[in-house]
């Protein structure tokens, strides 16, 4: 996505990936339910429901993205404005302050929320030049409180009541390594990726990128420079504001791996973007690993991003 927003308690500034402020959320118990999840545009988006409406509103699921998100057009029908603001520092680094508000009720996939906190911002900067238009951001504060299935090649989303998903189907899980890192970067699921040469790199789930970034340490452990060969130079990185656009270039990755499964080759952009230095990734082999990779490789989470989950890993 353009952006991974974060919440603060107390208002301050902080990078997305050590924001982790939320509120317990009401929900009905239920084993698992799911529901249709398509490709439309750059991203991945579910219906969901507001209030007593009984008509769709889509959601962009994004799984690095720290708070739920409405549209501002539709946050005064369902919402009631919350105290404060909340501080949202983008992938390219530029700040902006949003509206806090609450949801009377969300619902997704069978399971109802009540008094969701959320941010309000204007959805329209997500449609781009293209006619999707987009309702909201399905964050990882309500994704984390679930195991679930983001599975785009079946066309599902799964939230499942149970610490794990099902062994039988998604075999073993990695632990999430940014569990270690302190001030709620338990939202965030990570992975550990090989690359090209033996490079290993962190690997940040976000579902809600539209493609894979590597930064310039994991390009440069790869073999991959500004001026070599198979590299050229790519629009800049925008981030939630659209001003702050942050310098790449872009190379296809051909032998990449999530454990023992081989992804497809994809094109990937290069650049250090601000939010690596907030996962810790400033000098280390990172990337986002966008929705590029998951049009097509289907993966599980454990409850409170403890682990993913793959069944080919």
């Amino acid at each position: 996505m353009r952006a991974l927003i974060g919440r603060s308690c107390t208002g301050a500034s902080m990078i997305a990936a050590l924001l982790g402020c939320w509120a317990p959320l009401a929900a009905r118990s239920a084993s698992q339910h799911s529901t249709a999840l398509v490709m439309r545009g750059d991203w991945a988006v579910v219906e969901v429901r507001l209030g007593a409406d009984r008509h769709p509103y889509r959601f962009i699921v994004d799984t690095a993205a720290g708070a739920t998100v409405i549209d501002q057009a539709l946050a005064p029908r369902f919402s009631e404005a919350a105290s404060g603001t909340s501080d949202v520092q983008g992938a390219s680094g530029a700040q902006s302050s949003f509206q806090n508000a609450r949801l009377r009720r969300f619902k997704i996939a069978g399971f109802s929320f009540h008094n969701l906190d959320v941010v309000v911002t204007d959805m329209a900067q997500f449609s781009d030049k293209s006619d999707q238009h987009y309702d909201g951001i399905l964050g990882s504060d309500v994704l984390s409180h679930y195991s679930y299935v983001f599975d785009v090649p079946n066309g599902r989303l799964s939230l499942i009541d149970a610490a794990r998903p099902d062994p039988r189907r998604w075999g073993r899980c990695i632990d999430n390594a940014l569990l270690a890192r302190p001030g709620g970067a338990n939202g965030f699921l990570s992975v550990p990726v090989s690359l090209h040469g033996g490079v290993h790199a962190l690997g940040i789930v976000d579902t809600g990128a539209g493609a894979t970034i590597l930064n310039w340490p994991a390009a440069s452990a790869s073999g991959l420079s500004k001026n070599g060969s198979g590299v050229s130079a790519a629009k800049g990185v925008v981030g939630f504001d659209p001003r702050a656009i942050t310098a790449s270039y872009k190379a296809t990755i051909a032998d990449g791996t999530i454990g023992s499964k081989a992804l497809p080759a994809f094109t990937a952009r290069l650049s250090d973007l601000a939010v690596f230095e907030g996962f810790g990734l400033k000098d280390k082999p990172g990337m986002i690993i966008g929705a590029n990779i998951w049009r097509t490789v289907p993966f599980a989470a454990a409850r409170g991003a403890k682990a993913f989950c793959g069944s080919t890993i």
